[in-house]
């Protein structure tokens, strides 16, 4: 276990005390069956992610194009920069992050009191996230249910926690999503002022945390709205009455004002600036085509069957059958907590909205991250009314579900961990960095600043801005802001810097970036293509590329770049046929110099300064050049 132990000797004093003691007045209705599945899934839980985390240097995860990489790239910086700048951009590229920050804020804020590193911070905050996620469904399952059925939901709702987590993502999923599911919850069984503001304060965290919670925060409570205030609404005539109405319930409007105002620390510009457009167009190109009607209906079963159907283990199995019972509950039997279908019903319609609005409009909200974070959630609330129908009509049927449910978690639980301590990228996170980079990150953390810019490949850039938190000026799009409006033309500009034919032109091109440094080492050229054992280019991995512009190919031929034009996919993990293809301009391998520095033009090694080198049998294999403009 990470944590020092005199904290690890806290938390479990306060955990153990305060819920083995007092449950009984926290959770009136649970008897000692519910007692020791409560408490079986909190060790589950602690025991799972310990051991999953223990014995971690770093992050487990790909080095390049890894999402917790390009996350931990974000917790490096905001440790160097000032508070004033943790809503900003991460790498350097546009001017908003591209991960939301409020998970960001909290690992830092753990790091800093604690005094880890970076690293260390992340894997720790999986402790108290734990903890505060685990409240955090009890809260709901309390309010919605009582009784035993506290417990049993929180058992079923480890079918898709998936600790330890390490990104923005997750958090959402297991934290905000929960909190702001209590938080209607509350509105909807009594509309005063104090759940107003809670609702309205939730709303606006959640909108801070996920691109997603903005938008299913505000789709959600619209819709509860309407539900809650369909009668008045129906008598409405004219907007003034509409006006007189909310005068007289100024309560509910605090929770849908307040909750967007505090959403506009990061969307202010998204709305109001960039009117809801996205210039990199990433929510489009870096999803599977959903205009395609045969993939997105098989999207539609693969959803289903894995909310409903799925038997990849015991656990998911019982609650897929549980939830099965919990929609015949809900809607045939017409049975059970009404708020508990609004939410699945209101979470469904967002969720396969894309049926529609892909091929009429040519958008989406994002089912893939609909359904992981909040239909999820919907699904475990719909399993816990199958659990609560059964568990009431005999004590045997109560117990027999109690017990069905620890088997599985255990047994979820033991093999899920089995399954993590033999992935590769948690292996070698036990081992720590390569030699190389482990080097390479502590000259950057230690003789740059965060405000520095760095130019490299795509993958190269991606890899140093993970491990330092500087500025790049190229990185792979995937991980760059959807707002970001310079994407392609950055581009095309390193293409320029590295291998064009204007000297005069590159030097202004690197003062234009405030470029401080340049960065190589063998892996470059694997980096941006595929060849085979006689050196021929056989295919693409992430090489320098921009969507076709008149401007970007008459830039590139008067620079002397030679470039495929072509149709392609923007990124490297997300290729195939059921993703859309762009018209591009692609860097050729043709352009590499293999006679200086590096393999861009030799005429650039002149205003280059080696500051840092690792070598490898003898020959250099990576080196860091400052920029030199005298």
């Amino acid at each position: 276990m990470l944590l020092p132990e005199p904290g690890k000797t806290v938390f479990l004093t306060f955990l153990f005390h305060y819920l083995l003691m007092d449950l009984k007045e926290i959770a009136p209705g649970m008897d000692m069956r519910g007692v020791a599945l409560f408490l079986v899934v909190l060790i589950a839980g602690l025991w799972a992610t310990n051991g999953a985390v223990t014995g971690l240097v770093t992050v487990p995860g790909p080095l390049f194009g890894g999402d917790v990489y390009f996350q931990l790239g974000e917790i490096y910086r905001m440790y160097q920069e000032p508070v004033s700048e943790w809503f900003g951009t991460s790498n350097g590229i546009g001017t908003l992050p591209h991960y939301l920050p409020v998970y960001g804020i909290l690992v830092v804020l753990l790091g800093k009191i604690m005094g880890l590193a970076a690293p260390l911070a992340i894997i720790d905050f999986n402790y108290p996230l734990l903890l505060l996620s685990l409240a955090a469904l009890f809260l709901l399952f309390r309010k919605l249910f009582g009784g035993n059925e506290i417990a049993v939901g929180l058992a079923l709702a480890f079918a898709y926690l998936g600790f330890p987590l390490f990104k923005y993502t997750d958090f959402t999923r297991v934290l905000m999503a929960p909190l702001f599911a209590y938080a209607l919850y509350c509105f909807y069984s009594k509309q005063d002022m104090r759940n107003s503001i809670v609702l309205g304060i939730v709303y606006g965290l959640l909108s801070l945390s996920h691109s997603t919670g903005f938008i299913f925060g505000s789709l959600s409570i619209a819709a509860f709205y309407l539900v809650l205030f369909r009668e008045e609404l129906g008598r409405m005539r004219n907007p003034a009455q509409l006006l007189d109405f909310l005068k007289a319930r100024k309560e509910i409007v605090v929770a849908p004002v307040l909750g967007f105002l505090i959403a506009q620390i990061y969307w202010f510009a998204p709305i109001f600036v960039f009117l809801g457009k996205t210039p990199l167009q990433t929510n489009i190109w870096s999803q599977p085509d959903y205009r395609n009607l045969s993939y997105s209906l098989m999207f539609a079963v693969d959803i289903i069957s894995k909310q409903l159907f799925n038997i990849s283990s015991l656990l998911t199995a019982v609650k897929s059958a549980l939830a099965l019972f919990g929609l015949y509950v809900l809607f045939v039997k017409k049975e059970g907590a009404h708020f508990v279908r609004d939410f699945f019903i209101v979470t469904a319609i967002i969720t396969f909205s894309y049926l529609v609005t892909s091929p009429l409009f040519d958008f989406h909200f994002l089912p893939g991250y609909m359904e992981d974070i909040y239909l999820n959630l919907a699904m475990a609330m719909v399993a816990v009314v199958g659990a609560k129908a059964l568990m009431e009509k005999s004590g045997t049927y109560s117990t027999a579900v109690i017990i069905v449910v620890l088997l599985a978690l255990v047994q979820h639980a033991s093999s899920g961990l089995e399954t993590l301590q033999a992935d590769k990228y948690y292996k070698s996170a036990n081992d720590g960095l390569p030699p190389v980079y482990e080097s390479l990150q502590a000259y950057l953390l230690a003789n740059t600043s965060y405000k520095d810019t760095l130019l490299s490949t795509n993958e190269l850039s991606f890899m140093a801005n993970g491990l330092s938190g500087r500025n790049v000026m190229v990185n792979r799009r995937a991980h760059t802001s959807v707002f970001a409006t310079d994407f392609d033309q950055r581009q095309v500009d390193a293409m320029l810097i590295l291998y064009g034919n204007n000297a005069s032109g590159r030097l202004a091109l690197l003062k234009k970036y405030n470029v401080s440094y340049i960065y190589y080492d063998t892996g470059w050229y694997s980096m941006e293509f595929q060849f085979d054992q006689q050196g021929q280019v056989t295919g693409f991995f992430d090489p320098l590329m921009a969507v076709w512009a008149a401007q970007y190919e008459k830039t590139l031929n008067g620079g002397g770049v030679d470039y495929y034009n072509t149709s392609y996919w923007l990124d490297p993990s997300l290729s195939g046929p059921d993703v859309r293809k762009y018209h591009t301009l692609i860097l050729k391998a043709d352009n590499y110099d293999f006679t200086g520095y590096g393999p861009w033009k030799d005429d650039l090694d002149a205003h280059l300064q080696e500051v840092w080198s690792w070598g490898q049998g003898g020959r250099k294999a990576a080196a860091l050049y400052k920029v030199k403009y005298d």
